[in-house]
């Protein structure tokens, strides 16, 4: 009847066909009740009772024919999933290029037989105190398994330019100022510059087929670490002075060094070699480099890429009006195509023809997994994922990883992959580390109306569609979410708790008092199962193998519908409970439901048989079962784990075995034979061998999945849990829709690699590496025969006993969840047994014995995996007065003592003995008189060096006082001058938009109240320069405020008008000061300019607060006037005004705080003034940008001369370029 749908009820033959199906349905039972008398077979025994069995009469089936009601609709649709499902590429172009080819020819800059080995380049490395690395983190709007280390974790600058992962498994961090940063999982060794490092500013890192880490610097060179030592370049030709961008080597070990102005240097073990514009090169500013083959070296320049190959180089330049020549890294995909990572797009090269994918990312590195998809680190687009199916990429699709998603920074600047985890060092977000293959979350954040998902159900076309809690019903497409909800469809509950796909592809939605629907071909239908009850609560479906349908309810038992009619069943029937969460059907076609209450229920188209605490089931609230491919059925109770029975055996899981919770909500099987378990405290993946006989510690393994492993929420939905047909497996939970490939899911059997990292002797860090340098490095005096390269570990360590205080560092490679890592430890022969497992990655022992001790440890993980053992040999001397010699001469000493002493004694007592009896009272009373005069003296002399001891402990104190707050004052201005630092944007940002320009900036103090700032908002550019009341301390807190203010209004709240920049900015300082305009109050706040370039129009906006800026067009200068009151409260606030500027190139704006133009000095002591400030910018203004710095700064001085400066300076002078912004 459904399928005829109203048409059929219309018809005028109703009434006939009504009364014929009835006859039909009453034939149909009568038969079933013929049959209630076969013998039955109960499947379920072993450790069973028998099952209540419970027969049918006839006159029990209440039957009902079902309504169909066609519902008319339009889904309302919401946006794309931002990021998190896959996109395809916007399109694909192919690039016209024009190719050079030139004899190749190097010079050669230095050449010397194993030049390497030249002491005279060598440095010594002093190794640091290692510093605690706190767990890294996810970010609250996380929808990914994606976690970061930042400075608040232990990261010595959350600028991070170059990443490495070397043979050991050791993680390396380039950074921005922060030197070269060793990372083991639990701590970080930060090498710098005072510790033998050329320059903190680490581009580039590579390790080359010795183990050695090779630097490349920004400004300071290249440096070589073999772990001891640091080898650098040899002064020639400025090498120590290249600027790094990569190291790479090809097939031959040649190292290939990719320079910034200084083209390209191949080193070899004998000689260095230089590749620029002058022998072929395109550009002397080179990015990379890849070795395709061992004939082909491919160059990215600035203006396009290069091939060396045959002794020739090629050079091509590509033509296409957007296509960019700046390559920034090469990579090759799974089909053997050659990728060129460009400052716009990816490129693809295959048979001599460049094609570019137009996606818009400005690429910094591309890498592979081990599913062959690309990742590709972006410079302000986050990082992407890049998967296609062929080798033109007609089919590519990508998904966008950004801030919005967990990301720390969206500024990737290098990434790589180890293990199946992608580290991606940002610029201003520290280091990310994201699970390729892990959990990913989908929440309103992503466009769903509703976070809660009951059910699930996929039609023919692989499409997903969802029940939602509060939105109805929901379709993923690839880029949209269509809602069927009251509103759109007319739907009489937006509560969806149930879902199925039929044999016909038919959809069908279990609703909470609002029945069943169904949608085929795009058209929604309203199915009322029972006519006399509309308002059903379905929480379970099932379309079984012989074409029936099975609903479960809340309170109503179960309705079957076999595509006519519709037979309820409940508890007056044959049901042991109403309320029916599950409904399965097993090998044999029997249909399983599971109860609330009533335990399981099994049906045979005969007889109910009924399997309750009666019959061994450990609980009667029954939420979901599974049935394995070993025919065992497994059962998730309410409040008692799950029971997994078969005919023959019978066993439980709970929380005692591993499960995180006795609450199971759902049970899936994937097609692995491996069961997913959700509770309401987290998610279990049961390994299962298929063998019940087995001891269940044999036949099952559970995991546990809580958030540190990526989930977004523990609380799992009953029953919400699905399995696609691309093997994904779908659940729905109180914080998100949560996913996972189990296709890419593979369990980890690699055991976790374990290293001793460092030593502390009596508390004291030791550089190992450099003790017999002085005994600045060796106070305690030990002895080693040297230290283990890269790690701050002795060979032979030999401590002498007064320093037999050890404790050793150690860590694992096994990063992905390091805290579940345990470690055992022993010191081998003193403790025989290992010790208890222990997430501590460190271990004390004070008062060791003298004697020689193997320090042992294993790492293991919660699988039981454990490492190999890491030993180091230690050997505590024994003090001199311990040896045999001395115990030997103990008593040789004592002997002859005893001897002479008594032989002594003997003739001393006879011949004194009768001098002693004369002159007894004699010196008993001078020895009287003689102590008391030296007890009198004693005691004088004891209070006169008390009381000297108490003055000189309080100037000590006093002094020790003083120098410590010196001290801190002096730290905390120098670190409040760093944070200011890098809250001002990068000058090499400024001048991509305005290559002639300049910066003069002088704090007066350490620390300013000027600042300067300029962001970019789509296609327009926002400059500000800014003074702030007060300088020093004072002004820096303002202009730390100030910048974290422009920041939220122009980058996050997209505003960009420079009227409504101040006023927004206003409403910001008065809040954050809680200025109240109370009388006597101090008016601090910002005086400012702010300039508004479009480029699309050639017109800017401007507007200031208090000062004003100068443009200069066709040589006259023209001064714009902020308004006449400050970013501050006063008693009537109004609005800022804003003034448009035409300008064209060549054009020449200065914006400027009152620090120069108020510098007393000269001749008389005067201020410059703002009149001659004027005409000495007019006088330098067509001279270059830098050359109009040069005389502003030399005027300056000149001015000042021994008069102090008295305030800030900030003066900003920038050109139009020709082709414009």
């Amino acid at each position: 009847m459904l399928i005829g749908g109203t048409n059929f009820m219309q018809n005028s033959g109703f009434k006939y066909c009504t009364i014929f199906i009835f006859l039909l349905t009453v034939f149909y039972s009568q038969t079933l009740f013929s049959q209630q008398h076969k013998p039955t077979t109960n499947t379920l025994h072993g450790k069973f009772y028998a099952a209540d069995t419970v027969e049918i009469a006839p006159d029990n089936f209440p039957v009902f024919i079902p309504e169909l009601i066609q519902r008319r609709f339009k889904p309302t649709t919401t946006t794309s999933f931002l990021g998190i499902n896959s996109k395809p590429v916007d399109s694909i172009t192919t690039i016209k290029t024009i190719k050079t080819q030139i004899p190749l020819r190097f010079d050669t800059i230095y050449y010397q037989t194993n030049w390497r080995a030249d002491t005279a380049l060598k440095k010594t490395i002093r190794y640091p105190a290692l510093k605690n690395a706190a767990l890294p983190r996810y970010k609250d709007q996380a929808v990914c398994d994606v976690q970061y280390l930042d400075v608040e974790q232990g990261l010595s600058s959350s600028y991070i330019l170059s990443l490495l992962t070397d043979s050991r498994g050791l993680l390396w961090f380039g950074s921005y100022e922060g030197g070269l940063i060793r990372y083991n999982g639990h701590t970080f060794t930060e090498f710098r510059k005072q510790n033998g490092l050329p320059g903190n500013f680490i581009r580039a890192l590579y390790e080359d087929s010795k183990g050695h880490i090779w630097m490349g610097t920004q400004g300071n060179g290249l440096a070589i670490f073999d772990g001891h030592q640091v080898t650098v370049l040899p002064n020639k030709a400025n090498l120590h002075e290249l600027y790094v961008y990569e190291i790479t080597a090809d097939q031959q070990g040649r190292i290939w060094v990719s320079t910034r102005n200084n083209g390209l240097f191949v080193i070899t073990e004998d000689a260095i070699l230089q590749l620029t514009e002058k022998n072929g090169l395109p550009d002397n500013e080179v990015f990379t480099t890849f070795a395709k083959n061992s004939d082909s070296i491919w160059i990215g320049t600035a203006k396009g890429p290069s091939v060396i190959n045959a002794q020739k180089i090629t050079n091509y330049y590509f033509k296409n009006k957007n296509t960019t020549n700046q390559v920034k890294d090469f990579s090759t995909d799974k089909f053997g195509n050659l990728l060129l990572g460009t400052h716009r797009n990816l490129v693809v090269f295959n048979k001599n023809t460049f094609r570019e994918l137009h996606i818009r990312l400005k690429i910094k590195k591309i890498e592979q997994d081990a599913s062959h998809n690309l990742w590709i680190g972006s410079a302000g687009y986050g990082v992407f994922k890049l998967e296609s199916d062929d080798k033109n990429y007609e089919t590519a699709r990508y998904i966008r990883y950004t801030e919005k998603l967990g990301l720390s920074h969206n500024y990737i600047s290098d990434i790589t992959i180890k293990n199946g985890l992608l580290w991606m060092g940002t610029y201003g977000g520290g280091v990310n580390r994201l699970k390729i293959d892990g959990f990913t979350h989908i929440t309103t954040e992503q466009g769903l109306k509703s976070e809660n998902i009951w059910a699930f159900a996929e039609d023919e076309n692989h499409n997903l569609w969802l029940g939602t809690e509060t939105a109805g019903i929901c379709h993923m497409g690839d880029s949209t979410f269509k809602y069927y909800d009251r509103d759109s469809a007319k739907m009489k509950s937006h509560i969806v708790l149930s879902a199925m796909k039929d044999h016909k592809n038919n959809l069908w939605f279990g609703t909470y008092k609002g029945g069943v629907y169904k949608i085929n071909q795009n058209r929604l239908f309203e199915v009322n199962l029972n006519p006399d009850k509309k308002r059903l609560k379905i929480i379970s479906m099932l379309a079984d193998s012989k074409g029936n349908l099975w609903f479960g309810t809340w309170d109503d038992g179960v309705f079957m519908h076999n595509g006519d009619s519709v037979t309820q069943f409940n508890k007056s029937n044959g049901l042991s409970n109403n309320d029916v969460f599950d409904i399965m059907e097993d090998q044999n076609g029997d249909i399983w439901f599971a109860t609330d209450g009533g335990g399981l229920n099994r049906y045979n188209g005969q007889q109910f048989f009924h399997y309750n605490t009666s019959s061994g089931l450990t609980s009667n609230a029954i939420y979901s079962t599974v049935q394995m491919q070993d025919g065992s059925i497994w059962v998730g109770t309410h409040d008692a784990g799950i029971m997994v029975i078969n005919d023959t055996n019978s066993f439980t899981l709970t929380i005692k075995d591993g499960l995180s919770s006795n609450n199971i909500k759902s049970i899936i099987a994937d097609n692995q034979n491996r069961i997913w378990v959700g509770t309401e405290h987290g998610l279990n993946l049961i390994e299962y061998s298929g063998n019940l006989d087995l001891p269940k510690s044999k036949s099952i393994k559970i995991q546990y999945f809580k958030k540190k492993d990526g989930l977004k929420g523990l609380d799992f939905h009953t029953n919400s849990a699905y399995i696609d047909q691309n093997n994904t497996a779908w659940w729905g939970t109180g914080k998100s829709l949560t996913y996972l490939n189990l296709s890419r899911l593979s369990s980890d059997t690699t055991a976790p690699g374990v290293m001793i990292d460092a030593l502390q002797i009596k508390q004291r860090w030791i550089d190992f590496h450099n003790t017999k340098a002085s005994t600045e490095h060796n106070p305690l005096k030990i002895s080693t025969k040297g230290a283990v390269p890269f790690y701050n570990k002795p060979k032979n360590l030999q401590v002498p006993y007064n320093a037999r205080h050890i404790t050793f560092y150690f860590g694992s490679t096994k990063y992905q969840n390091i805290e579940d890592i345990k470690y055992i430890t022993r010191l081998y022969p003193l403790e025989q047994k290992w010790s208890l497992p222990n997430s501590e990655s460190k271990v004390d022992y004070r008062n060791i014995p003298p004697g020689t001790y193997t320090f042992q440890v294993k790492a293991k993980t919660p699988d039981g995996l454990k490492s190999k053992t890491a030993n180091q040999k230690i050997t505590i001397s024994a003090p001199w007065w311990m040896t045999v010699w001395a115990y030997l001469a103990y008593g040789i000493i004592l002997l002859s003592i005893i001897l002479l002493f008594f032989r002594w004694r003997t003739r001393v007592l006879k011949k004194r003995q009768k001098e002693l009896e004369i002159q007894v009272k004699e010196r008993t009373i001078e020895i009287q008189e003689k102590n008391e005069e030296l007890n009198a003296l004693v005691a004088q002399v004891t209070e006169q060096r008390n009381e000297i001891a108490t003055q000189r402990d309080m100037v000590v104190q006093q002094r020790d006082q003083l120098e410590q707050i010196n001290k801190s004052t002096s730290q905390s201005i120098d670190y409040a001058q760093r944070i200011q630092s890098s809250l001002m944007p990068e000058m090499s940002s400024f001048l991509v938009h305005f290559p002639e320009s300049f910066l003069l900036f002088r704090p007066r103090d350490i620390v300013s109240g000027d600042f300067y700032w300029w962001a970019e908002v789509g296609n327009k550019t926002v400059v500000v320069a800014a003074d702030c009341t007060g300088h020093g301390v004072p002004g820096a807190f303002m202009s730390i405020l100030g910048m974290s203010f422009l920041r939220e209004i122009v980058l996050k709240e997209q505003t960009t008008r420079p009227d409504k920049i101040l006023e927004l900015l206003r409403t910001e300082v008065i809040q954050a000061l809680q200025q109240k305009n109370t009388p006597g109050e101090q008016r601090d706040g910002l005086d400012m300019t702010i300039l508004t370039f479009d480029r699309g129009t050639n017109k800017a906006l401007f507007a200031g607060a208090h000062n004003a800026i100068y443009h200069i067009n066709n040589q006259q200068l023209n001064e714009y006037q902020g308004d006449r009151f400050t970013i501050a409260l006063y008693p009537k606030l109004k609005p800022f005004t804003v003034l448009e500027i035409e300008f064209k190139p060549g054009d020449k704006f200065y914006m400027f705080t009152d620090g120069f133009h108020d510098q007393f000095g000269g001749k008389t002591g005067k201020k410059i003034k703002k009149s001659r400030f004027q005409e000495l910018i007019l006088k330098i203004h067509e001279q270059s940008m830098q050359k109009q710095k040069h005389e502003l700064i030399q005027f300056l001085e000149n001015w000042q001369g021994e008069e102090e400066q008295i305030d800030d300076i900030l003066v900003m002078g920038f050109q139009i370029p020709e082709k414009g912004i």
